[in-house]
């Protein structure tokens, strides 16, 4: 089976990450641009970006800044995938987009995670980092490894070994079945950067909750998380056209991540949620591209 997605990072304070913190945990900084997978099937190499197959058997399937170029003439990725075919990589490939790093850190792949196909597992990080050590592959930093509570990984949170403050960190532990018996890993994401964290334009009252859930949930960390997916995607800068697309995929965001939670004990008109979301979504995207 080719183009296995990786599992999704839910932020800690949900409630699948109960329970987190009686585990042995591993706290790395998140590299933030474009998820990609490389892997063999029937022997010939393949790359799957987040949500598509990019290249395989030699078809460039969707052209995705470069990265077939990249693989296909570095020795070890063939080299290493030809006599561990039960393998797949996780990189991020980092190049400019709307976060802007510095120059030194672009155009390089970020080995973070290692999947073994016949067990059905991801590898511990202290294996990842020892391919990566072995044959000099860059990695997103370990900031910590061992026992550790929530107001001591929020410290982790402000470090940044890439001199970008809009990062986060990613927990990690392989062993850890959440409550409703999924392994599960974690994100936490700066305060000002927090997906549920509420940038007040609009006012609403107590009564409103269609504008209490656009205003708390849609928020420019979640547009600019949308904008991001359609530039890996699609390997272009995004522009105003997008802005339909853009409204469509933020208030699907909110409603699939933070529904449920939410819904609990109100009452809701969903044409009226629908429609609020539209409009402060439009309202951010706009704002971000004058922005740019």
């Amino acid at each position: 089976m080719m183009h296995i997605k990786y599992p999704k990072i839910l932020a800690v304070n949900k409630e699948e990450c109960e329970w987190i913190f009686e585990w042995e945990l591993y706290i790395q900084e998140k590299i933030d641009w474009a998820n990609l997978q490389i892997g063999i099937n029937e022997w010939w190499i393949y790359i799957g970006s987040r949500t598509q197959l990019v290249y395989s058997n030699w078809v460039l399937h969707k052209e995705f800044w470069g990265v077939e170029k990249y693989v296909l003439n570095h020795e070890w990725i063939i080299e290493f995938l030809s006599n561990q075919p039960q393998f797949v990589l996780y990189w991020e490939w980092l190049v400019k987009h709307t976060i802007i790093y510095p120059e030194k850190y672009y155009n390089k792949f970020y080995l973070f995670d290692i999947y073994n196909k016949q067990t059905d597992e991801f590898a511990q990080i202290d294996y990842v980092n020892m391919i990566a050590k072995e044959f000099n592959i860059e990695t997103p930093e370990l900031f910590y490894k061992g026992e550790s509570t929530l107001e001591h990984a929020k410290t982790f949170v402000w470090k940044s070994s890439m001199e970008v403050p809009q990062e986060w960190i990613v927990i990690k532990n392989i062993w850890f079945i959440n409550k409703r018996g999924n392994k599960q890993y974690w994100k936490i994401v700066r305060e000002e950067f927090k997906e549920a964290n509420q940038i007040v334009f609009w006012g609403y009252s107590k009564w409103d909750v269609e504008m209490e859930f656009a205003t708390k949930y849609v928020t420019e960390a979640r547009v600019f998380k949308i904008v991001h997916k359609i530039e890996q995607n699609e390997s272009r800068k995004i522009d105003i056209k997008d802005t339909p697309r853009v409204m469509w995929m933020v208030y699907n965001d909110c409603f699939m991540e933070e529904m449920r939670e939410f819904a609990w004990k109100r009452a809701i008109d969903f044409w009226e949620l629908q429609k609020k979301c539209w409009q402060r979504s439009r309202y951010i995207f706009h704002d971000l591209l004058n922005n740019f």
